[in-house]
């Protein structure tokens, strides 16, 4: 049995309301393994209403909406594993939670299990091993 997590991308500068997308990951859903990969995916990004050119996936995400389909993009990489779950699932059987929601231009990362609640950057110097 692997550690579950579900992961909750939010269009607003908070996690209130219905999230746009919820992800579920099946395996390996603990800080060091799915946390560390948000993070490391959400770092260096800088979200606008639109884009320039020059801006690249990756570093670059059309609002949340385009940051949620690049995120799964990144994580979704052979059958199984990751799957999209209806917006705002919950009670499958996870060990953790993710919450990845607007701050400015960046993105901010909360785990409700470990009570963090910062930036990528932060978690990443946080679990790190």
């Amino acid at each position: 049995m692997g550690t579950r997590s579900l992961t909750h991308i939010y269009d607003a500068e908070s996690t209130e309301g219905t999230p746009l997308l919820t992800i579920y990951r099946q395996f390996d859903g603990h800080p060091d393994a799915m946390g560390i990969d948000l993070a490391e995916f959400s770092k260096n990004m800088t979200l606008r209403n639109g884009f320039r050119v020059g801006d690249k996936e990756g570093t670059h995400a059309n609002g949340m909406q385009c940051f949620a389909a690049q995120l799964v993009k990144f994580l979704k990489n052979d059958i199984g594993n990751v799957y999209i779950y209806p917006a705002g699932s919950k009670d499958c059987g996870e060990e953790y939670t993710y919450r990845l929601y607007k701050s400015g231009d960046n993105v901010r990362l909360k785990c409700d299990e470990e009570k963090f609640d910062g930036t990528p950057t932060e978690f990443i110097q946080k679990y790190s091993q």
